[in-house]
């Protein structure tokens, strides 16, 4: 019967190009026909020669332009969300038998700040264990790249990030809890040792600049009970702020490893808050298929023993802060 079945389904589908697909999930992913070519290395026009067949096949324009973008349809959304599964399952069959297993080069997507705080641990372990394996870093704050684009397609073998992420295919742990201090420059005119709410009000601040809705979230809640700070600047980027601050009298908040690591290479110091501060947690996400390879699990061993503990400071009715 399974075999009568396998026969039908191959004698409906006998005049579909299943490349297809791969054409449509490259072009639903990255929104631009230009993009689809160059991931999948063939030119422009003969990604639109494929979506023109998949648009009379499916009887739906499947994607409308805006912009130099294409949005998917609602037709779009339907096929992809039936299909995404099915496609990531043959690539773990296909991975399964390749060369997987000897795989020794892993690219790990982390933020500048993360692959200060967890990279060279991690890299002097592998130089001291003699391992063979090449480690890449890579980083995109595109609010449209998320956890399962990255992993599913290959574009990284380990995420690091601050949201958690929940998938069949992907395992999500929490690997690093850094607590949050309020600093300034060493030189501020009249914050000495300690922040409070009234002394914040209408000092300078800096915040970090940050696309993930959580941080957008967080930088809201602050607002909310700083409601008269003086933004004067905000950057991307955690050594820049700091940069800034320590010539200026703003305040900013930083990771305490952060402070702890550079405060010799900075003219800053913490300030006590008159309230307490939600710690950031980093979740590390990969795919499942990825345990497969013994070198794969032998980098997530370092990356967990080089790790920080996790804290054990309280942190009763705390406010997040960005950071």
């Amino acid at each position: 019967m399974k075999n009568d079945q396998l026969v039908e389904n191959a004698r409906k589908n006998r005049n579909f190009d299943l490349n297809l697909l791969i054409i449509f999930e490259t072009i639903f992913v990255h929104k631009s026909v230009t993009q689809a070519s160059l991931v999948l290395n063939v030119t422009p026009s003969a990604i639109s020669q494929s979506l023109s067949k998949l648009r009379a096949y499916f009887s739906d324009p499947l994607f409308i332009r805006e912009g130099n973008k294409l949005y998917p349809t609602t037709a779009s959304e339907n096929i992809y969300g039936r299909l995404k599964d099915g496609l990531n399952r043959i690539r773990q069959g296909i991975d399964y038998f390749s060369d997987s297993e000897v795989k020794n080069s892993f690219v790990i997507h982390a933020s500048p700040y993360l692959g200060v705080r967890l990279l060279p641990n991690v890299c002097a372990e592998i130089e001291n264990k003699n391992l063979n394996f090449h480690i890449s870093n890579i980083y995109t704050d595109n609010a449209e790249d998320n956890v399962e684009d990255i992993l599913l397609h290959r574009k990284a073998d380990i995420v690091f990030g601050t949201k958690p992420f929940y998938n069949f295919s992907i395992i999500s742990e929490k690997i690093i809890i850094d607590d949050i201090v309020a600093v300034c420059s060493k030189n501020h005119h009249y914050l000495a040792t300690s922040l409070t709410k009234g002394k914040m009000s209408g000092n300078n601040a800096i915040y970090l600049a940050h696309n993930q809705k959580e941080i957008l979230k967080t930088q809201s809640d602050i607002e909310n009970y700083y409601t008269n700070r003086n933004f004067i600047f905000s950057s991307n980027s955690i050594i820049t702020n700091i940069a800034v601050t320590e010539q200026t009298n703003a305040v900013s908040f930083i990771p305490k490893w952060f402070y702890e690591k550079f405060e010799k290479n900075f003219n800053i110091k913490t300030l006590d808050c008159d309230f307490n501060i939600e710690p950031i947690i980093i979740y590390m996400a990969y795919n499942k298929n990825s345990l497969r390879n013994n070198s794969f699990t032998s980098l997530l061993d370092i990356i967990k023993i080089n790790s920080s503990p996790l804290s054990t400071t309280p942190h009763i009715n705390a406010l997040p802060l960005n950071i």
